[in-house]
This record gives C-alpha cells, sequence and structure tokens, in this order.
C-alpha cells in the first residue's frame, strides 16, 4: 500500500522527481532495517532516510522559491529566457493528440500498464508519455509548448483495472487553465520551399485565369473577373500556412526546457497554488528530516 500511495502522489505532481526518488529510497532503506533488526541498523537507517528527507526538502524549497519569486508574464509582453506564463491549454490547427489507450484527445497525455504478480504488488509493463507540441494562450497572445523534459503536476488522471492488467493515464484536457515555467524564447519561423512551390504554381493559376478573363471581355467597360467567381479563393484556402501557432510577422513564440537545467514545470492550476503546495511540500520534508535524525540520535546514545 504505501508504494501504491508513493506512486500514486508522484504521478498526480504532489512530489517532482526527487521527492518521487527519496520516498522510494525510504521504503527500502526501512524495509532493510526491518528485515536486520538491530539497533545498530536502526541507528544508521533512520540517520540516511533523514538525509533523504533534506534532498527532498531542498528540491522542494528550490521549486517554491522559483514559482513564488518569478512573475507571471503576459505573453505579447514576455521577456526572451525564464519566465512564468498562465493562459489555456489548445491543440495546434491540424494536429490532433490523443491518449493512444482511451483515444481521448488532449494536449498532453502519460500512461502506465502494470501487470499483477502476486498480493498487491504490480509490475509496470508498458509505459508511454507525448512529446506532441500544444498552445498556451493567453489573452494577448498565444505560444508553443514543448513538453519534453517538463514535470508535469495536477493533471486529469483515470485508474481502472482489466483482468490482471492496471492501467492508470494521466492528461491534459484541452481549453484547462495551465502554468507553465521555463525557457520562453520568440524565433523566427523557417520557410518552407514546398510551401513556396505551391503559392507560386496558385499565382500563376491565378495569373492564367485572369488573363484568359480579360482577353474573353467583348466590352471595354465590361468586368474581367465576376464576383461570384472568387479565383482568389484557392490562394488563401491551398497556400495558407498550417501554422496556426505562427504570428503576424514569420515569428512564433514557445516555451520549453531551460539549458541551464532550471526548473521546468506545467501544471492544471494556478500560480499562486503552485508555490503553496511546494512551500507544504518543503515543510512535511524538514519535519520528518527533524524526527528521523532525532530518533537515529537517541539510538545512537
Amino acid at each position: 500500500m504505501p508504494l501504491n500511495h508513493l506512486r500514486w502522489l508522484s504521478c498526480s505532481g504532489l512530489f517532482h522527481s526527487l521527492g518521487w526518488v527519496a520516498g522510494g529510497l525510504h521504503l527500502i532503506v526501512l524495509f532493510l532495517a526491518i528485515k536486520i533488526n538491530s539497533v545498530v541498523i536502526w541507528s544508521y537507517s533512520l540517520a540516511v532516510m533523514a538525509v533523504l528527507s533534506f534532498l527532498g526538502w531542498a528540491a522542494s524549497y528550490q521549486r517554491y522559491r522559483v514559482s513564488k519569486d518569478t512573475p507571471t508574464s503576459k505573453i505579447a509582453s514576455a521577456a526572451q529566457g525564464y519566465v512564468e506564463v498562465y493562459g489555456r491549454a489548445a491543440q495546434i490547427a491540424g494536429q490532433t493528440t490523443k491518449s493512444p489507450l482511451s483515444m481521448r484527445p488532449c494536449c498532453w497525455y502519460r500512461y502506465v500498464v502494470e501487470k499483477k504478480r502476486f498480493g498487491t504488488d504490480w509490475q509496470v509493463i508498458e509505459s508511454g508519455v507525448s512529446s506532441s507540441q500544444f498552445l498556451l494562450i493567453d489573452s494577448t497572445g498565444e505560444c508553443v509548448v514543448y513538453p519534453d523534459g517538463a514535470e508535469v503536476a495536477s493533471v486529469s488522471e483515470r485508474v481502472w483495472v482489466k483482468d490482471d492488467r492496471r492501467v492508470s493515464e494521466w492528461w491534459i484536457p484541452e481549453h484547462v487553465k495551465l502554468y507553465v515555467i521555463g525557457k520562453f524564447s520568440t524565433n523566427r519561423v523557417q520557410s518552407d520551399p514546398s510551401r513556396k512551390r505551391t503559392i507560386f504554381r496558385v499565382l500563376h493559376e491565378y495569373q492564367g485565369a485572369f488573363l484568359s478573363k480579360a482577353a474573353g471581355a467583348s466590352q471595354p467597360g465590361e468586368a474581367v473577373l465576376s464576383p461570384d467567381e472568387n479565383l482568389h479563393k484557392p490562394l488563401f484556402s491551398e497556400a495558407a500556412p498550417p501554422l496556426a501557432y505562427s504570428t503576424a510577422k514569420g515569428w512564433t513564440n514557445q516555451i520549453s526546457k531551460p539549458d541551464d537545467g532550471r526548473v521546468f514545470l506545467i501544471a492544471a492550476k494556478p500560480p499562486a497554488t503552485v508555490w503553496r503546495e511546494y512551500r507544504l511540500i518543503s515543510w512535511v520534508h524538514l519535519a520528518v528530516c527533524f524526527l528521523l535524525s532525532s530518533g537515529s540520535f537517541i539510538l545512537s546514545s
């Protein structure tokens, strides 16, 4: 049961990656101490778990300070570099992301399939996570989110059991409010040669139709193109850029994992809620560290 609880806490985003590792190591050390069951081993085991709790506190406190001290920026006026943005999640036009198990449309997904071995023991036999980009939209603009390497927290979750399989699925629904902190940059959209060829071809066809109509006009004042023909329509329907997130002058905003190793976090909750939760988690780690240190000191005395 403790393993199941820790697994849920990890995947739901209540513990970051280092906190999850510390929790797993806690259980391993505790298991060894119970097996050997001597005062000396218990003393060392509590000391090791205290160190792990301290590391968990350090990581949680770092995330608390980063999320609290970084002001929320509007996309249109965000500076280049490490920023925090808050808006609404959306799929990129022409791109459909679905969870492979439930076929649920979403902006991001993660899944784990486990097989029951014996008792309450489950073994992971398959897992996957989405790497497809999606949009974050606020009142001033939009940016592309590259989720690779992100800590994704507090997203929708579903768990179901079928025969000896347990399936867990997490996803970011469309239109949900989303918090992202990471590396923000604005880059020029690279020109696509095939798109250029399409534009030239459509323009050539349009020019040919225009000249053909002009040559067939019988009166000097006769209209060359009638309003209902809309010969310009293919130009905008066929050659329109497929990148819905490109900005007006060929630039696109994007947010991704920082190159310097700083926190890259995606959470389906407001910024204030994010840093308050990390503050609470850091306090819990610190309290556990103090209790374990005290126990180790008493046993070694």
